[in-house]
């Protein structure tokens, strides 16, 4: 109870609060006079409005006073709150049914005939039914709103912690790239290649302001993954010229999907450090898409070693794959794959299988 108190201290939204107190009370005389009729032995039946208005007044009064006593008594421990919010309710009761006695013998000269204390105990059931009730629903609706109040709070938090997660594992991008891309740089301007140098630099340019302009929790179309592909392709054939190869075939059905951005160079970037690289004479990368069942396929293959050896496969395992597993995971839940499968006669494809969608924007599964 504690742990659920701590989130609100107060009642609900103060309108609404209102609203409820101040029109459940205007009924309460009403239903009143309909349950229980006058009979004769009022001598003036005139006088019945400004009785229910003063009894009205004094239960709405007695009921604000409970209300400050929850609120400061929300945060106590159950046991205490519990024992307290009964005494409270039980002593509201009582001044409230002596209340309307006294009223009655000020207003009725035929309740003068009957024994005070009497008539008291026999009226005090119906007070404490009422003020019993007024605190149920009280409480009800306290902790139905302070449980929305956790809820959204809670949802938030989740979100802003899975935004902050797709973030730090969108930025954390092999720097060995970059590095090795501004040393080819260097190596085609000190070799008097100036063009080719100012190509790479342009093309690093775009592919690094399209790397960090794109947010890692929206989405973007295949179409325009691909196409920062190529270029991530491009700069790496500088260093690795025909060493590098590459082969893209992508379903016209597939292109406006939506896929988490940047999802798929960090899957290229593994193939090529662990497929062309160690290899003198390089390799071919292979990327497709495809559609089966209302789910969107897309696949990385090389020609590379595969993973037939564990230790191989323990290699390439690394950062890249790791982190594409937690995004996938992070924008689809359960509803994504994402799988290892050997290539024959040699190599490794990995293969992505997530829900078809064409909306942009954040796809998370909730």
């Amino acid at each position: 109870m504690n742990a659920l108190h701590q989130s609100n201290s107060t009642a609900w939204p103060t309108p609404h609060f209102w609203w409820l107190q101040i029109g459940g009370w205007l009924l309460y005389p009403v239903f009143i006079h309909l349950a229980y009729t006058p009979t004769e032995q009022f001598n003036n039946w005139l006088l019945l409005p400004s009785y229910y208005a003063w009894e009205t007044f004094l239960g709405f009064t007695l009921t604000l006073m409970l209300r400050e006593l929850w609120k400061r008594l929300w945060e106590t421990s159950i046991w205490i709150a519990v024992l307290v919010n009964l005494l409270a309710v039980a002593i509201s009761a009582e001044i409230w049914t002596v209340g309307k006695l006294v009223l009655y013998y000020q207003y009725f000269d035929y309740i003068q005939e009957q024994d005070f204390w009497k008539t008291t105990g026999e009226w005090y059931p119906n007070s404490l039914t009422v003020f019993a009730a007024w605190s149920a629903i009280y409480y009800g609706f306290k902790y139905r709103n302070t449980l929305i109040e956790r809820e959204s709070s809670l949802l938030a938090a989740q979100a802003a912690a899975k935004d902050a997660q797709l973030r730090m594992l969108r930025y954390q991008l092999n720097p060995h790239f970059l590095f090795n891309t501004l040393a080819n740089i260097c190596a085609l301007i000190s070799d008097g290649n100036a063009t080719r140098a100012k190509n790479m630099t342009v093309e690093l340019s775009e592919f690094l302001r399209y790397s960090l302009d794109n947010d890692p929790s929206q989405t973007t179309s295949v179409k325009d993954e691909i196409e920062i592909i190529k270029l991530y392709f491009n700069i790496e054939k500088i260093r690795y010229a025909n060493r590098l190869n590459y082969d893209i075939s992508i379903d016209p059905n597939t292109e406006d999907c939506q896929i988490p951005s940047m999802l798929l160079q960090p899957l290229v970037e593994n193939a090529i450090k662990h497929a062309i690289a160690p290899s003198l004479d390089g390799g071919i990368i292979s990327i497709h898409s495809s559609v089966l069942k209302n789910c969107l396929i897309l696949s990385v293959k090389d020609n590379g070693q595969g993973i037939q050896e564990k230790a191989v496969s323990d290699k390439r395992q690394g950062i890249g794959l790791t982190n594409t597993r937690e995004r996938l995971s992070s924008f689809y839940g359960t509803k994504q794959k994402l799988e290892l499968l050997d290539v024959e006669p040699h190599g490794l494809e990995v293969r992505i299988t997530i829900p078809m969608t064409s909306t942009p924007g954040k796809n998370h599964d909730s």
